[in-house]
């Protein structure tokens, strides 16, 4: 039952949608050719070895296309269901640390927060992380709070190799990603752990994760050793240097942020149970001393945290490792309020309210958005779903509509719902005209020839070339591709590019056209040239 609630949160949007530039574009398109080649090891995008991800995000989705056939739902597939088992995954860990209700209320929190419904079900890699670092902390968690049990030996042993196994799988899923969550805690449980007089020895005897170090590096080292020995300068180029040590140093990419850029972005992806988050941190300080469990949470939330908030380059979905224990800890809470008479009096006219507010200011910017922009494909839609939150928070809030925990909390479910499956089934599906790179794709497509070749320069979005049923590259003019006057090609330029082309370009101008349309990539409206060109004389 929870799986399937989890699951119509999930799943709309997954279906029917075309692939979002930049990142699902690179990896369908890294998948497909990891298809056609057969070459399951080297990465590879337009026919070079790129290795901007490891590789098991490729390896799930090709086994998933190669199941169910080349769709958007099949690439999209295994990333939902990594994303639903880490939220079955803390739901259970709760549900033994603090009760059934605290369970469900950490599965609720995970399942309808803003951030797993962004990057779960898309085919990104945040979704294997999730669960991965869900898996091996849960482990861990549970090694160190069997430490001084009876027969403890033989559960931390399991607790041991499962670690090993999920922080090998977590570091094929997104590389050292997964070391800034383990790492600080580590050093954080080495001070909050031992008893107090151990020495170095006996501190990290008493945090290490248990056994089975060597099955994480038979699962987790072969993929790297082999691209290292196959094609070590582009990985190192590629990997170690650019996607790995300059994100720590500098933004890459332009993404970069200010001083508290995540507490300002985790609780908008946990939004709408934001509000919740000061009450149920502050709780959880309060019992550290007599509950371990929830001591070591705030580890894993708070120290992590820090560590991100060092690395220069920052996007809102780097700390989605952290949403584990932020459910948690709010499920914790919200089963602390709702169990004890006394509390619920105290806890309404503030949080309750300032977490009703969050909703109905959702709604009412989805509202205003759906207003302004009126004449948009998925305006109605948009429309349709700020009018269920603030529906939602009108029903919460008069008190005759909803006097009990109980119906507050089916009203709030119900809307969650129903505002993912409008957004997801409507809103998102509405807006595929303004998909400028599928709309390319498709007219090149309809016109142009059997043996066509398409190259682009200032406009080549990944998906567009996913999209493609021919060859395409980005054009390289100058590097010596087009080696033959006259060798006809599909162009797609950007109109601000075409000018120059034309000093190497014979460009056809009654065989072809502008198409025109939103960028959301760029964030501006551009005019893409697509028609036929001829090389000019190029010297070999």
């Amino acid at each position: 039952m929870l799986g399937g609630f989890l699951l119509a949160i999930l799943l709309p949007g997954t279906i029917g949608v075309s692939l979002f530039d930049r990142d699902e574009g690179w990896y369908a398109q890294t998948t497909r050719e990891m298809v056609e080649s057969g070459d399951w090891i080297i990465p590879r995008y337009l026919g070079e070895s790129r290795y901007y991800k490891p590789p098991l995000m490729f390896w799930c989705s090709a086994v998933s296309v190669l199941t169910f056939g080349w769709s958007e739902f099949a690439l999209r597939l295994p990333g939902v269901l990594a994303t639903l088992a880490a939220m079955l995954v803390l739901a259970e860990f709760a549900a033994r640390q603090w009760g059934r209700r605290a369970g469900y209320g950490a599965a609720v929190v995970a399942g309808t927060c803003l951030g797993p419904n962004l990057a779960g079900g898309l085919m990104l890699p945040e979704g294997y992380l999730l669960l991965f670092v869900t898996l091996a902390m849960i482990c861990w968690l549970r090694k160190l709070g069997s430490a001084t049990a009876s027969g403890a030996q033989r559960g931390s042993s399991a607790f041991g190799y499962g670690f090993w196994i999920s922080a090998a799988l977590a570091f094929l899923a997104k590389g050292p990603a997964m070391l800034v969550v383990m790492g600080p805690c580590f050093l954080a449980f080495l001070w909050t752990e031992p008893p107090r007089g151990s020495t170095l020895v006996q501190r990290v005897r008493h945090v290490w994760p248990g056994p089975g170090w060597y099955l994480g590096l038979l699962i987790g080292a072969p993929w790297y050793v082999a691209v290292a020995c196959l094609d070590w300068a582009a990985f190192k180029a590629d990997f170690i240097d650019y996607h790995t040590v300059s994100r720590l140093r500098e933004p890459i990419e332009g993404h970069r942020g200010f001083p508290g850029y995540y507490i300002v972005t985790g609780l908008i992806l946990l939004w709408p149970w934001a509000a919740l988050m000061p009450s149920a941190i502050a709780s959880a300080w309060r019992t550290r001393r007599d509950e371990a469990a929830t001591r070591r949470l705030l580890v894993w939330l708070v120290v992590p945290w820090l560590a991100f908030e060092l690395i220069s380059t920052k996007l809102p979905y780097y700390v989605l490792p952290l949403l584990p224990p932020m459910a948690m800890l709010t499920g914790r809470e919200l089963a602390r309020v709702t169990s004890v008479p006394s509390l619920r009096f105290r806890f309404e006219p503030t949080t309750y309210y300032v977490w009703l507010g969050g909703i109905a200011f959702a709604g009412a910017a989805f509202s205003c958005f759906a207003i302004w922009f009126r004449g948009a494909p998925s305006a109605l839609a948009l429309g349709a779903a700020g009018a269920v939150l603030l529906l939602a928070a009108v029903m919460c809030s008069w008190a005759r509509m909803a006097p009990s925990w109980r119906m507050r909390a089916g009203i709030v479910l119900a809307a969650m719902v129903v505002f993912y499956q409008v957004i997801g089934w409507w809103a998102v599906p509405r807006a595929e005209p303004l998909r400028l790179s599928r709309r390319i794709a498709d007219h090149i497509n309809a016109t142009a020839r059997e043996n066509d070749i398409v190259l682009a320069d200032g406009f080549a979005e990944p998906s567009m070339f996913f999209y493609l049923d021919r060859k395409g590259r980005e054009l390289t003019v100058l590097d010596g591709r087009i080696r033959h006057a006259g060798e006809s090609f599909i162009l797609v330029a950007d109109e601000q590019k075409l000018v120059s082309l034309r000093d190497v370009l014979t460009i056809d101008q009654s065989n072809g056209q502008f198409i025109e349309g939103f960028n959301y990539v760029r964030g501006r409206h551009v005019r893409v040239w697509v028609g036929r060109a001829h090389a000019k004389a190029i010297a070999e």
